[in-house]
């Protein structure tokens, strides 16, 4: 039958599962998510070179006028064209794109540091302080982003 428990409560038998391997669901699982976190980590790796080597593979100055033609389309010679100056695009790119990792590593953290420091107190402290914290970023989650941006600008 089954084993006696605490108070006569009688204990079913432990029960065995058949360990499976492998199944091709599985994989088929892994697989995919492992090509979609290669594939968003050669997006990253490639802006964190170009935001390093940009300044020194960029075709022309940044500042330099380089065709009296503003806008100009597509070509060889611009692979993105020109602005309005008559600017390349592509080194203006090239460029920024140093500023733009920086200011995107600044902001991942500082709302990583400063979420951390609130969770903690949060856990730590408890009872007012928690909820203080819990309904205040209740409040900022419940703002869509847009509004937000406008009140804060």
């Amino acid at each position: 039958m089954g084993r006696r428990g605490y108070e006569g409560v009688v204990l079913a038998a432990p029960v065995t599962v058949p360990y499976q391997r492998f199944s091709t669901e599985s994989a088929q699982w892994w697989i995919g998510r492992a090509l979609a976190g290669l594939a968003g980590l050669a997006v990253v790796l490639f802006w964190i070179a170009m935001a390093l080597l940009g300044p020194a593979v960029a075709p022309h100055d940044v500042g330099a006028i380089v065709d009296m033609d503003v806008f100009l389309p597509v070509s060889a010679e611009f692979p993105f064209g020109t602005d309005y100056l008559g600017r390349d695009m592509l080194s203006r790119v090239l460029v920024g794109a140093r500023y733009t990792v920086l200011v995107a590593l600044a902001a991942a953290v500082i709302a990583s540091g400063s979420g951390l420091i609130l969770g903690m107190c949060a856990a730590v402290w408890g009872g007012l302080i928690d909820a203080t914290i819990s309904r205040a970023m209740d409040t900022l989650v419940s703002i869509p982003s847009k509004m937000f941006a406008l009140v804060v600008v």
